[in-house]
């Protein structure tokens, strides 16, 4: 039973470090660009009024920074087993990069809604995402996912009807949840339940030396079904996955923290410039 852990572990590993929400962030086979960028002098930002959280204009680019660390000698599961801290090690990573968004101006229809296109070049280019708005919902779609499985074989599968309600423009307390359920190479399903509240509204916060006012808080919380099936194997072990997103008004999403303690994951992306057309 011990090995059948350490291969589930390595899979949950990767399916933690993924995430999704906002259909911009994505993990998977991320590129070693470690551009930095030198913050600017402390303004407020006076770009573009589009009056919504997700510009979707043709020519609208956005660049972000991510940082992330993969601390699995000193997480929760590590720290459960003490004598395998060398295997845990291996599996460390700090990485910071940089990629880019851009609106392409294209629209398509998925179910009931039209979704506007944006180029993603994190991890390669592979993933494309869309995004609509409904009323005071934005539901983001994606095209591609990839995951690596048990074994070290490569698995991709096509989310092109896996939407996500990730934002509400409403007030502070209101909260929701939402399913995604995916399929592999192989047939196997995966669902992960979302959890999303409101947890601020209509402030100001300061990201890489600029002011956003007009800003929304979302927390979301997921766990998905692949980690539930071990829960026999981890009792009383917290395995949700936490992420805090923030979006500013005419701008779009400006920073993302995600921790996940019981792998030593953490995932923070900052907004270093944009572009709104």
């Amino acid at each position: 039973m011990k090995t059948t852990l350490y291969s589930a572990i390595v899979l949950l590993l990767t399916l933690a470090s993924c995430t999704r929400e906002n259909g911009l962030i994505k993990d998977g086979n991320p590129s070693k660009d470690t551009t930095t960028t030198t913050p600017p002098a402390d303004s407020t930002y006076t770009g573009a009024v589009t009056n919504n959280y997700q510009p979707d204009s043709s020519g609208s680019t956005w660049t972000y920074q991510v940082r992330q660390v993969f601390n699995f000698s000193q997480s929760t599961i590590g720290q459960l087993y003490p004598q395998d801290a060398s295997l845990f090690g291996a599996f460390d990573v700090d990485t910071t990069i940089v990629y880019h968004i851009a609106a392409l101006g294209l629209t398509n229809k998925v179910g009931t809604l039209t979704y506007k296109d944006y180029s993603n070049d994190y991890g390669g280019g592979i993933f494309n995402p869309k995004i609509a708005q409904s009323g005071s919902a934005y539901v983001g779609v994606d095209e591609v996912w990839e995951l690596v499985w048990p074994g070290g074989s490569f698995g991709g599968f096509s989310l092109n009807d896996d939407t996500l309600t990730y934002l509400k423009d409403q007030p502070v307390g209101t909260s929701w949840k939402d399913t995604t359920i995916v399929r592999d190479a192989y047939g196997s399903l995966d669902t992960t339940v979302y959890a999303f509240s409101v947890k601020a509204a209509g402030v100001t916060r300061a990201v890489n030396g600029i002011n956003y006012p007009n800003v929304i808080q979302i927390e979301s919380t997921s766990l998905p079904s692949a980690l539930t099936s071990y829960a026999v194997l981890l009792s009383g072990v917290n395995l949700t996955t936490t992420t805090e997103y923030y979006y500013a008004k005419n701008v779009g999403l400006i920073e993302e923290d995600l921790s996940a303690y019981f792998f030593g994951i953490s995932v923070t992306a900052i907004l270093l410039h944009s572009n709104i057309r």
